[in-house]
């Protein structure tokens, strides 16, 4: 037999072992491996090295392909993803724990899940690897939680979180039993938290990766780019905590009144059982669910506020996860839409009940959160376009509102409706994104007032500012510095702290925001 192969013309026979590999597109491609080994002549005809585009081609007729992304591969490139797939594929399907991924074939899943159009998907689920990828987080953190305070998680566990984050969905976390739930919650602690600037009354629009320390800071321009972000360390493990803690029912207090109607009855303020029962309602947007969603069809707007949002958040990440494939030329542009946070946000934040560190060079953990509180704020941006120069970056956030609504520096408000294709202004083309925010009277009267002011970096970075609406600040709150990313366009999650810390605790936490309104204004 091996002679009458061998004479067979080299293209003729790659075909067939295209043909062999193919012909069960959820296994890998097993059977060439008895046709590699039928003499050391055909060997070289099939083989990886010498023959990357037979392998290219098996890669395209497996996985759900992008042409304008997987087109600046070469056919070398898509032989070897082609390995580094099915590696983690067979692993994941073996649910073996005791192996460690390598941060490469954590990258291949990661990309196999956001290029998902259906084929990666049947992959996915055939593997396993939902089930798996949570059974792994919860027994590779319970090994790491005694060394974690001294030398936090490995890259590889990192981006592991992350692809818990992004198959993670709602249903997933109710069908884990509630010890399950409560041990990933309480091992999820992380080291690395942003350090915010000294001054509370000044928005020093700086920003230093706190994982690479041979990077110069950037000065947080809307010029100013830093992709790191994109896959910044702490935002799926606040994710996957909000979505874990939102399983858990919230307790109603019983003297409290029914509705709001009942509180005026009865003049008494504060929350309902309605303003609870809302609070309970608020789910984290994940972004298996969205992709889901979209997928099938299904209203946008329940998911999505815009759309456009989406298309540019996924655009600009698919490339960095292909870094180790693209130059650097291939870097996308600007991450952030002007106008994604124009709008209403609901959601929470959590309190962290770690005191501070004794030692100030230590870096303070975030663990348990023994207070959740509910979190609001209507957003209107303002831009500001060439020829006229953008606000300095160390503006005192005292002025920054009074400066941004002035004739003197010229920012627009950003308004939807002007964004059309009969619009003037091209919004991309804005130089500085500055924005104030409000409580609504609704929230006002369940909970406290507050008002906003932040600015966002061209690369997604948003640190915002808020402060209760009373001067005299009766109940003590002071003034919080919230630090994080938008996801998806419609997730606003990251990190807070109190601008003055006391001698014996940190004020400090994370927080998620969900945009329920795209359309609300500031009259």
């Amino acid at each position: 037999m091996n002679p009458c192969l061998e004479t067979i013309p080299r293209d003729v026979l790659q075909h067939i072992a295209y043909l062999l590999a193919t012909a069960s597109p959820t296994e890998p491609p097993r059977h060439l491996l008895p046709l590699l080994l039928t003499s050391s002549k055909i060997h070289r005809a099939l083989n990886v090295h010498d023959s990357p585009h037979l392998y290219a081609n098996i890669f395209r007729a497996t996985f759900d392909t992008d042409h304008a992304l997987h087109s600046r591969l070469t056919d070398s490139m898509l032989a070897d993803e082609l390995l580094v797939r099915h590696r983690i594929l067979w692993r994941t399907r073996r649910n073996d724990l005791s192996f460690e991924p390598t941060l490469e074939e954590v990258w291949a899943a990661v990309r196999m899940v956001l290029e998902d159009s259906g084929r990666n998907d049947v992959l996915l689920a055939e593997a396993g690897l939902s089930t798996f990828i949570m059974t792994y987080v919860r027994h590779r953190l319970a090994r790491a939680a005694a060394d974690l305070p001294s030398s936090g998680y490995s890259d590889t566990m990192y981006m592991v979180l992350w692809l818990l984050s992004l198959i993670l969905t709602h249903q997933d976390v109710v069908n884990t039993p509630e010890a399950t739930r409560d041990e990933l919650r309480k091992l999820l602690r992380f080291t690395s938290i942003s350090t915010l600037a000294s001054n509370p009354r000044h928005l020093h629009w700086e920003h230093k990766n706190p994982y690479e320390t041979t990077k110069p800071a950037l000065h947080i321009g809307f010029d100013s780019m830093d992709h790191s972000h994109i896959l910044e360390r702490t935002i799926p493990i606040i994710i996957i905590i909000f979505a874990l803690n939102e399983a858990v029912p919230i307790a109603i207090p019983s003297h409290i009144p029914e509705t709001r109607a009942l509180a005026i009855a009865s003049q008494r303020s504060g929350p309902t059982a309605e303003d609870f029962r809302s609070i309970a309602d608020r789910r984290t947007p994940l972004f298996a669910e969205i992709r889901q969603a979209q997928m099938s069809g299904a209203n946008p707007t329940t998911y999505i506020s815009n759309p456009a949002h989406w298309v540019a958040y996924e655009s600009r990440l698919r490339p960095i996860l292909y870094s180790s494939y693209l130059s650097p030329k291939y870097v996308p542009g600007h991450v952030y839409v002007p106008g994604s946070l124009a709008g209403l946000w609901d959601g929470c934040l959590m309190v962290s009940s770690e005191p501070m560190p004794s030692d100030p060079l230590s870096p303070p953990i975030l663990g348990e959160f023994r207070c959740l509180k509910p979190m609001q704020c209507a957003i209107t941006e303002y831009l500001c376009f060439s020829p006229h120069l953008p606000i300095p970056s160390n503006y005192s956030a005292d002025f920054l509102e009074s400066a941004v609504k002035s004739s003197g520096f010229r920012y627009e408000k950003y308004s939807p409706a002007s964004n059309d294709g009969n619009a003037k202004r091209d919004h991309s083309k804005a130089l500085d994104v500055i924005f104030l925010g409000k409580t609504l009277h609704d929230h006002e009267q369940a909970w406290n007032d507050f008002k906003f002011v932040g600015r966002v970096r061209s690369d997604g970075f948003i640190v915002m500012y808020r402060e209760p609406k009373s001067q005299a600040d009766e109940r003590g709150l002071g003034t919080w510095i919230f630090e994080g990313h938008l996801q998806y366009g419609v997730a606003f999650v990251g990190q807070w702290r109190s601008s003055i810390p006391t001698a014996t605790s940190d004020m400090r936490g994370i927080f998620s925001l969900r945009k329920t309104d795209a359309g609300w204004q500031d009259c």
